[in-house]
């Protein structure tokens, strides 16, 4: 007998009495009042007397925020939507998307007939056509999107702050983002403006006005315009904390 599937899940509070008793296949923490509860290979919302508010009935679902979930309805394995509900289970917006990511407060990246775009998270209305390849959505202003393997940066309103061009763009620190090109890295503001050419072989993340970066196999460390106040140097760096980095450098001992 495989005991681990006849696990029945329920909360105790702090003096270790049940509340809610073993019951459920899986449990989330209570959020807001509400925890994701999976009954019968499905999932629901229940509150704390561990009534089911919303039925269980999505294949997937994600925590409340702002008020709002998305949920996951899967008929095969091949075949799955994507939709938005409220607390009390009504859709505000029906399943359509076949897949989603990321979510602000308004808005979500959401996946339809093979291409990236963003919709207005309370109404599903398309904020960015999808028309991308790729997306990362680093904060309510920009957005990263891939088009023919190369990336760039939109606004909230899907006009580009930088045209696709690069290998690859991460979210470095504050308004700085990472861009890769030819294997080499260099930095961006929110902008789109190039700070520092793509020259680096790594770039750790600004800590007290420096960052770590990599060149030729050494480590140094530059400014937020891209100059070297430590020249490389290290085989290894930290970051800086109260004023100080760790540093490593080998030492051949010899025999």
């Amino acid at each position: 007998m495989d005991l681990i599937n006849n696990t029945k899940w329920g909360f105790i509070d702090k003096n270790g009495d049940f509340i809610i008793k073993p019951q459920y296949d899986e449990v989330r923490d209570f959020h807001n009042g509400l925890s994701v509860a999976k009954f019968n290979d499905k999932y629901g919302f229940i509150n704390k007397n561990g009534d089911f508010i919303i039925k269980p009935q999505f294949d997937e679902v994600g925590d409340f925020i702002d008020g709002i979930s998305w949920f996951k309805y899967e008929w095969d394995y091949t075949n799955h939507k994507y939709g938005f509900l409220d607390k009390k289970g009504n859709f505000t917006i029906e399943p359509f998307f076949d897949d989603i990511g990321y979510f602000t407060k308004d808005t979500m990246l959401v996946l339809s007939d093979s291409k990236w775009g963003v919709v207005d998270k309370n109404n599903g209305n398309f904020i960015v056509e999808p028309q991308f390849d790729d997306i990362k959505n680093f904060s309510e202003k920009v957005v990263a999107v891939k088009i023919n393997y190369e990336w760039g940066l939109i606004d909230k309103n899907g006009k580009f702050i930088i045209e696709p061009q690069f290998d690859n763009i991460e979210w470095f620190c504050e308004d700085f983002f990472q861009i890769k090109l030819n294997g080499e890295w260099g930095l961006i503001n929110s902008l789109g403006e190039i700070l520092i050419k793509p020259k680096f072989n790594d770039v750790r993340f600004f800590k007290e006005e420096f960052a770590g970066v990599e060149i030729d196999g050494k480590w140094g460390f530059i400014d937020k315009n891209g100059d070297f106040i430590i020249k490389p140097q290290f085989d290894e760096v930290g970051d800086f904390e109260e004023g100080y980095a760790k540093v490593a450098i080998k030492i051949n001992k010899q025999s």
